[in-house]
């Protein structure tokens, strides 16, 4: 072979090439993304449109050279595996026990989620061992893993229902406006007194002893193995209290209504009475388990504000309640308006978790 005629192989064009050229072009110009400040450079292009070309020429063109392009001017997402998923994870520890349109649900500290079963309401026993749940006017008693241990009828619908601190009673309101109490394993069903429909609380470091509200609006503090009355305030709770909230070493007591909380020196007797700004009311009011420091929520004005000492938090959404964690670092708020919960760091920034339409009835172990 001659020079001349190796000068011209080697300048001939492939054949098809022209052809190849255009296939890429139209499989880059479709997989790149519109023009915006981190659309590729030209350079970059054009190397991707001679490398799809040399790739054309040398397979059939086809959806695997298109996949090959689009990898690298448009990435695709990552598997669903390797995907970020949503902040579920608690940012303190313990577990929490939340209720949506499903029924009942243990959240892990991982954000691992169980399910308990279709239940009105729930409440954990001390230390999370066991789940106090109700449906119309069944209540139950669970294992963390939906098992039932035990399963009594009410007379009346169950409205709501709390563990004793030994675990060893439960007292459970009614419908209409009833509170019974029963062993904690779930023997001795009997009626304690007639109240209004401020969920009962029992007191901190006794172990049978459960505050409520009386039918005459006092607050009553009762044995409720010996029926002896340990204390009776003399103020009456504010107008329409719908909770009852003792501090950790069982002396102050905070009834809490939508327009006032009276907060309760059991010990040394008194009161003190807290208002809400004009126009505004109260939705949730809790204390700390670790100190005296009252957690409260208000709402103004198509604005709901978080109060633990100061103000904590604001958004527009309406807080339906609040539940401390354990180590009484954070504040979980209910926000049925946003469909989520938001975690409030009582010293720092808030924290949104991805756990839609769900009520918080607790935070345990």
């Amino acid at each position: 072979m001659t020079d001349e005629l190796r000068d011209r192989l080697e300048r001939a064009p492939l054949p098809g090439a022209e052809d190849a050229r255009r296939r890429a072009w139209t499989v880059v110009r479709g997989a790149a993304p519109a023009p915006t400040a981190r659309t590729r450079s030209p350079r970059i292009v054009a190397a991707l449109v001679a490398a799809a070309a040399v790739a054309l020429a040398l397979t059939p063109p086809g959806a695997a050279v298109g996949d090959w392009v689009r990898e690298r001017v448009d990435p695709p997402e990552p598997p669903p595996e390797t995907q970020a998923k949503p902040a579920t994870r608690l940012p303190a520890p313990g577990r929490l026990l939340v209720g949506d349109a499903r029924g009942i649900a243990i959240v892990a500290q991982e954000g691992r989620r169980t399910a308990l079963g279709r239940y009105d309401g729930a409440t954990w026993s001390p230390h999370g061992l066991f789940v106090g749940a109700w449906r119309g006017s069944r209540l139950s008693a669970l294992s963390p893993d939906g098992g039932v241990r035990w399963r009594i009828a009410a007379p009346e619908r169950v409205r709501a229902a709390r563990w004793s601190p030994d675990g060893y009673r439960i007292a459970y309101l009614t419908a209409a406006g009833h509170i019974r109490v029963v062993a904690g394993d779930g023997t001795g069903d009997r009626p304690l007194a007639a109240v209004r429909g401020a969920v009962p609380a029992w007191r901190p470091g006794s172990l049978h002893v459960l505050a409520y509200v009386s039918r005459s609006g006092r607050i009553e503090i009762r044995d409720v193995d010996t029926g002896a009355l340990i204390a009776r305030p003399h103020r009456a709770v504010p107008a329409r209290t719908r909770s009852l909230s003792w501090s950790p070493g069982g002396r102050l007591l905070a009834a809490s209504g939508p327009h006032a909380i009276r907060v309760y020196d059991v010990r040394r007797g008194g009161s003190e009475r807290t208002a809400p700004p004009p126009g505004s009311r109260f939705t949730a009011a809790a204390f700390a388990p670790d100190r005296a420091t009252l957690a409260v929520v208000a709402r103004e004005r198509g604005r709901s504000t978080v109060s633990a000492g100061r103000e904590v938090f604001a958004t527009r959404g309406r807080i339906a309640g609040a539940t401390w964690s354990l180590d009484g670092r954070w504040l979980m708020l209910d926000v049925p308006s946003a469909r989520q919960l938001i975690a409030v760091h009582v010293s720092g920034a808030p924290r949104v978790l991805s756990l839609p339409g769900v009520r918080v009835h607790g935070w345990s172990r």
